[in-house]
């Protein structure tokens, strides 16, 4: 579950009355048909899969072999937003909800686990309902660990808190990096951090870098551009020379002359069904930005490999590997349900 699902349904309620502009509807079609043989790639990837509802689990695919491993069936009323790996020791950390005590879904908050042994064992819990920790991410020294707050304090977008904070693993210390940041990644030197930044009023979003402190903020992208910015992540070369990110165009503007004179605003929501997203890259020194890849499928989430080469990425049709400088895209495997594509990097097999 995207985090942006809970800024539209608690826009219900707000004062404004806004009408929806989005993408033209389309039919997610695979970005490629071509499948990968054995033996092309040697990277291990975490992947959260999403099953027949409400089961989930998660599991390690071995991308020379083409096999999976199940690591972790999440608990049947469980759920997991997110799983990130703690540099230090290989550990999973889980933005994850328990079923209750009966055995039971629970809804109103999550918090984070270690996974260790297949055992659950609390990190940071909210202490009082309707808190959610959502897309954890550690820097690469394993000192700080970054996540989004929500905080839910009533019906309408005005009463949604969304924090990105910073926590520091030794003394427990939590600050604000920024006041309604989501999707936080930090650079493989540990030297920045980028995330998307909510504009709550209208729903755009920009494209944000900074230092791990919230120092030298620069606005990459600016709230409106386009529709949709999602998962950023930064190159694998140290110090990074470029972000990708996935883009959603905009629809043709759905605005009217009679919506103007009646105060009738349009809201850049985010429908987060059939919305075709495609990779984008900006360069870092110029900020030139460039499509890379075609816009006709939705595009959830993303990790390098560790030579930098191939980015592995999931959507709504399958797992792709996508060779940048070859321009060449190959389908891992059709299953449409991983949510978060994550590069095991704590093992010798973790290699490009």
């Amino acid at each position: 579950m995207r985090l942006i699902l809970l800024l539209l349904f608690f826009c219900i309620g707000c004062q404004q009355t806004v009408i929806p502009r989005i993408p033209l509807p389309a039919t997610p079609q695979p970005i490629s048909t071509e499948s990968a043989e054995i033996g092309d790639f040697s990277a291990e990837l975490f992947l959260l899969e999403q099953q027949a509802y409400p089961e989930s689990r998660i599991v390690l695919f071995d991308t020379n072999t083409l096999t999976r491993r199940t690591l972790f069936d999440v608990p049947e009323n469980g759920w997991i937003n997110q799983i990130t790996q703690f540099p230090d020791d290989g550990r999973l950390l889980l933005a994850y909800t328990p079923p209750a005590a009966d055995g039971s879904l629970v809804l109103d908050r999550s918090g984070l686990y270690w996974l260790d042994n297949g055992e659950l064992l609390p990190l940071l819990l909210p202490d009082a309902p309707n808190i959610y920790y959502y897309t954890p991410t550690f820097s690469p020294d394993g000192k700080t660990l970054f996540f989004v707050e929500s905080i839910i304090r009533g019906g309408g977008i005005q009463n949604l808190d969304v924090t990105l904070l910073r926590y520091d693993l030794a003394t427990g210390q939590r600050t604000t990096l920024d006041k309604d940041g989501i999707w936080p990644r930090v650079s493989p030197d540990g030297q920045w951090i980028t995330y998307i930044h909510v504009d709550t009023a209208t729903l755009q979003r920009s494209l944000i870098i900074s230092r791990l402190d919230g120092s030298e903020r620069r606005v990459l992208i600016p709230a409106g551009r386009y529709f949709d910015l999602d998962t950023p992540l930064f190159s694998a070369d140290s110090p990074p020379t470029a972000l990708y990110f996935t883009v959603a165009p905009y629809a043709p503007a759905t605005r009217t002359l009679f919506d103007v004179l009646t105060g009738v605003n349009v809201a850049h929501a985010h429908a987060n069904v059939n919305i075709p997203s495609a990779w984008w890259q900006i360069d870092l020194a110029g900020g030139q930005e460039t499509q890379i890849s075609i816009a006709n499928d939705i595009i959830l989430h993303g990790s390098f490999g560790m030579q930098g080469e191939t980015l592995y990425f999931s959507t709504v049709t399958g797992l792709y590997a996508f060779q940048i400088a070859e321009n060449k895209i190959v389908r891992l495997d059709e299953n449409p349900a991983y949510r978060t594509v994550l590069l095991h990097t704590h093992s010798a097999a973790a290699s490009e």
